[in-house]
């Protein structure tokens, strides 16, 4: 892998995974609910729309090769040194497990004890689920916080991956946001945060490595390359754990697990082509409610709109095949429900040529917010599969506005000396 591949990794992960979901379902290995052309061809249509917007964005925006800039902003060299990154690391995770802890124990209450965690796993599930869609009442204060702890915390990956890139003495810090992250999957027993983190944190290692060490390339990528199959090698060992827990009543749990994966990342599709197919189902076009649900929902709580109107937080379940129940449909889903096949060729243009100028900001000027925004949109372009993640706009501007605070308080309170903004020489 050159440089230059490695240097455009969002557009590298949007087009491998896309090509890998293409051949899988060619595959046919289950026997799910048949994509039509029809379907191929609008998805095909959002794929090449964000390739689009990401080719011309390289054109127009920018001339010179990201990859080659040579970083002399001692801003970012102050944000990117060993000890803010250090101090950040240990804040943000020790918010993060501590907020895990509280949620636990709220949860655990709720559903009748602590014990039930291993006693009755799905009972803490449905406690899990009942409590996002608002089925229960008398949600303790300490619960709503420890949410909000979770979300500073989930920052940890971002400042654990940069900190792994820069500092070889303080690894096995960088890598507690991992550990903390599983931790917390567990006590939601869901796997999505768990990708979440893990995402962030290699994209913010992968990033700065390039942004600061200026390695070659192929150094660099099999490094990543070897962490990236370590973390799948975790991530498909939490995911036979949380199947386990999830589908007690399978005769064969491996035979199920493969037959889970496999939809997690193919069936998709087929959900995607029922929703735009089924005569039963009726597409009415919200205009911007789906995407920016969120919103609504915020403007609901303070009488602006109607609640009964909110889209609600989880989509209703469709079924692809035999036991086979999937409530995830593409990030095509959420733009054609809002704005039909224009707004499928719209935004997919935007999201692609918008995520190129990120990716431009953060190598020509490397600072906290641009390695969160350019790990959002890879994480992005890596979950397009699966959803569109801006649906969970409250929780992106939440972390940007934290990540600025965070931003501005270093770079004030920093007084660097000319041999504290040498950045250490890491062999990868």
């Amino acid at each position: 892998m050159n440089r230059v591949l490695f240097a455009n990794t969002p557009l590298f992960v949007f087009v491998s995974v896309w090509g890998a979901i293409f051949i899988l379902n060619a595959f046919d290995l289950y026997g799910l609910h048949p994509v039509t052309m029809h379907t191929k061809a609008i998805v095909a249509v959002g794929i090449f729309g964000v390739i689009g917007g990401y080719l011309l964005a390289s054109m127009v925006y920018d001339k010179t090769p990201i990859y080659a800039t040579e970083n002399k902003d001692v801003q970012s060299q102050i944000l990117f040194h060993e000890k803010p990154l250090w101090l950040m690391t240990v804040i943000t995770t020790s918010i993060y497990f501590l907020s895990g802890f509280i949620a636990m124990k709220v949860i655990g209450d709720l559903s009748g004890g602590m014990g039930n965690y291993l006693e009755d796993p799905l009972g803490i599930r449905e406690t899990v689920v009942n409590i996002q869609k608002g089925r229960l009442s008398g949600i303790p204060l300490s619960y709503r916080l420890a949410i909000v702890g979770i979300n500073i915390g989930m920052l940890s990956n971002i400042f654990g991956g940069a900190l792994f890139a820069q500092s070889r003495k303080s690894r096995a810090l960088a890598l507690l946001p991992l550990l903390v992250g599983a931790f917390i999957a567990l006590v939601f027993i869901r796997r999505y945060s768990f990708i979440n983190g893990i995402a962030f944190w290699l994209f913010a290692y992968m990033f700065t490595s390039l942004a600061f060490n200026r390695k070659e390339g192929s150094k660099i990528a099999l490094k990543a390359i070897l962490t990236v199959f370590f973390l799948l090698f975790v991530f498909f060992g939490f995911s036979y754990l949380v199947v386990l827990v999830r589908s007690p009543w399978a005769d064969d749990i491996t035979e199920y697990f493969f037959k889970s994966i496999y939809t997690y990342f193919v069936g998709n599709l087929s959900s995607l082509d029922i929703w735009l197919n089924s005569p039963n189902i009726t597409i009415e076009h919200s205009y911007g409610q789906t995407i920016f649900r969120d919103f609504f929902n915020y403007m609901s709580k303070i009488g602006l709109w109607s609640f009964e109107d909110v889209k609600g937080v989880h989509q209703e379940f469709v079924k692809i095949g035999h036991k086979m129940w999937v409530n995830t449909f593409t990030f095509i889903k959420a733009m054609y429900e809002d704005f039909n096949i224009y707004g499928v060729v719209s935004l997919s243009f935007i999201w692609g040529f918008v995520a190129r100028l990120i990716l431009v900001r953060f190598f020509k000027h490397p600072s906290y917010l641009s390695l969160l925004a350019v790990s959002i949109v890879s994480f992005s372009f890596l979950m397009s599969f699966y959803s569109f993640y801006f649906r969970n706009t409250i929780s992106t501007i939440f972390w940007i506005v934290v990540v600025l605070f965070i931003q501005r308080v270093i770079k004030h309170k920093s007084v660097p000396t000319t041999q504290s903004l040498v950045m250490p020489a890491v062999e990868n």
